[in-house]
């Protein structure tokens, strides 16, 4: 038997019952839980499912298209009087996951964004191979929070969500000698998905570099927050082939509090709306700013949309490349296209079209 059904353990997958009890014995199971969808099968999960190092490694279905409301597993939140912003849906504690083909939606009495999608924060872990590939996620608080290497989210439609990915990292857990300390978080990618209406920011890095971070060919319509906030150095980031549109707020897009190391931005549309404050014509902050250190990055052949301040922002900025931009402003106001407030050195900057 390589795969058991939460119908096994006796769910009744009508959206009504509690079916958690069911989906937690298929999970302790220690096999691969599929979901069935030929009949729209859909559970209705309570509280967390608890997945841990001896249990299931896939849990998986078939992507169907369903209605905005219905999902093929819903996260009920409506009776737990708790704060439902830190609840998880998924209590990772397992090494290998991988979530394929569903569509999962939060609930609560008022509609609000509600509950983890993925709470991945085990400290004794580290070493994830977590993956969410072809799923729909709506009406989540967050969609993963997670400490350590290895996250990948791949070929997913995200809506009505209030933020993407939380990722952390402490030093003093990587018990293994074999990483140096500025690479250890690592292996964490988010490509070819769809995003629409992430309402509060999409990748936030509270702790550590999130070294090799990629987000690449992912399309974003109506956000109204930023896309990285990170409180260290961002290290060999690769933000390539993305087209962000529809964005507003006013805000730092792109915001590195420590600068950015060996980083790549390159081959991305971005738009913002002019006017989210009724009667103003507010967008953007900016598309980039770079607080810290900007060290061999390269920021080439980017279109760059309206934007309140400057376009990019920089601080002390070393051996950089910044080619081939297209920058245009509707907003009337005088922006610079690229402030430069401390040291500039070794930079090629060139031929970037500001309009």
């Amino acid at each position: 038997m390589d795969a058991v059904t939460p119908q096994t353990y006796g769910a009744k997958a009508d959206g009504i019952t509690d079916d958690t009890d069911a989906f937690q014995r298929a999970v302790d199971s220690g096999y691969d839980v599929y979901i069935p969808t030929a009949k729209r099968e859909t559970y209705r999960i309570t509280k967390p499912i608890r997945i841990t190092k001896s249990q299931c490694k896939r849990i998986f279905s078939e992507p169907v298209p369903r209605a905005a409301d219905k999902g093929s597993i819903i996260f009920d939140l409506t009776d737990l009087p708790v704060d439902l912003s830190s609840v998880p849906l998924f209590d990772i504690h397992n090494q290998l996951l991988t979530i394929s083909g569903l569509h999962i939606i939060s609930r609560t009495i008022n509609g609000n964004r509600a509950g983890i999608l993925v709470d991945a924060m085990d400290e004794s872990v580290c070493d994830y191979d977590l993956r969410i590939e072809q799923c729909h996620i709506n009406k989540f608080y967050k969609v993963a929070m997670f400490m350590g290497r290895g996250l990948e989210i791949s070929n997913t439609k995200i809506g009505s969500c209030q933020y993407l990915a939380d990722l952390h990292w402490d030093d003093t857990k990587d018990t293994n000698s074999n990483h140096p300390a500025r690479f250890d978080q690592r292996g964490i990618s988010i490509k070819n998905c769809r995003l629409h209406d992430i309402v509060s920011g999409f990748i936030t890095v509270r702790s550590g570099h999130a070294y090799g971070l990629h987000f690449t060919g992912n399309t974003i319509d109506n956000g109204k927050g930023y896309l990285v906030r990170a409180y260290e150095q961002a290290y060999g980031w690769n933000i390539t082939g993305n087209v962000i549109q529809g964005i507003k707020g006013t805000f730092d897009f792109m915001d590195f509090r420590k600068g950015m190391s060996n980083c790549v931005i390159t081959g991305n549309t971005f738009i913002a709306d002019i006017g989210y404050w009724v009667g103003t014509t507010d967008t953007v902050h900016s598309w980039l700013n770079a607080a810290g250190t900007t060290q061999s990055c390269v920021i080439n052949s980017n279109v760059f949309k309206n934007a309140e301040d400057s376009f990019m922002i920089f601080k002390n900025i070393n051996g950089t490349s910044i080619v081939g931009n297209a920058m245009r402003n509707k907003t009337g106001k005088d922006v610079s296209a690229i402030r430069i407030t401390g040291k500039n050195s070794n930079n090629a900057i060139a031929n970037n079209a500001v309009a």
